[in-house]
């Protein structure tokens, strides 16, 4: 049974292994591409991922706006049955 297992996590790890050379290779594919790319497109790229940072920060506030909004109507819920 524990040699069955074994095998398992044997063809796991090799699987596992091929999959990250893909993933590594790739990045490598990427990365060769990326340093073709015009500097006026790597720019645009910065630019776009700093706006998707802003978005991101920008959800977070709405969140926790949305947060603060539920504690008030509670609060005033509270203080209505009170």
């Amino acid at each position: 049974m524990f040699e069955v297992i074994l095998a398992e996590i044997k063809d796991l790890k090799a699987t596992q292994a091929q999959e990250i050379t893909a993933l590594h290779n790739c990045l490598a594919k990427i990365d060769e591409v990326l340093g073709q790319v015009p500097g006026w497109l790597k720019d645009a790229k910065v630019r776009f991922s700093k706006l998707e940072d802003k978005v991101e920060a920008m959800q977070q506030q709405v969140a926790q706006l949305r947060k603060s909004e539920r504690l008030l109507e509670e609060v005033a819920g509270h203080r209505k049955l009170q």
